[in-house]
């Protein structure tokens, strides 16, 4: 007896993987949903907090060991969404601090600049507000 029964279906051809332009777009679409998502975050805790600057100081303080063991990417080297994200988190919590208390706007300021940095792979501009930040840190 034979076996009428219809083959299975093919798979779907591979395709090729992501292009690094594809990589980036990517990248930098997660940080700024991070970068929105943080701020939102931060608007949230500034609105329902009895005294906003109570916490100001330690979100500045999470935000400097945030990047404390991170550096800077090399030009050779991919971009990696881990240290994208932790830059990016670290700038909106330096924002949050800011709103809170100007004490902390330098931050905010250096880590937002080097956030843009790194996603834009203006590595320049990213180390020197690295270097900036670095010393803010050290003054905490």
């Amino acid at each position: 007896m034979t076996d009428h029964s219809t083959p299975a279906p093919m798979p779907a051809p591979l395709t090729d993987a992501p292009s690094r332009t594809d990589r980036k777009g990517l990248v930098a679409g997660l940080v700024v949903g991070l970068l929105v998502g943080g701020g939102g975050v931060a608007l949230a805790w500034v609105m329902t907090s009895d005294d906003p600057a109570a916490g100001a100081e330690t979100d500045a303080t999470a935000a400097c060991l945030a990047i404390e063991d991170t550096d800077i990417p090399e030009p050779e080297d991919d971009l990696d969404l881990a240290t994208a994200q932790r830059w990016g988190g670290a700038a909106a919590l330096a924002m949050g601090a800011a709103e809170s208390d100007d004490r902390f706007q330098p931050l905010a300021d250096e880590l937002e600049r080097a956030s843009l940095g790194i996603r834009a792979l203006d590595l320049e501009q990213a180390e020197d507000s690295f270097q900036k930040t670095q010393d803010i840190c050290a003054d905490l």
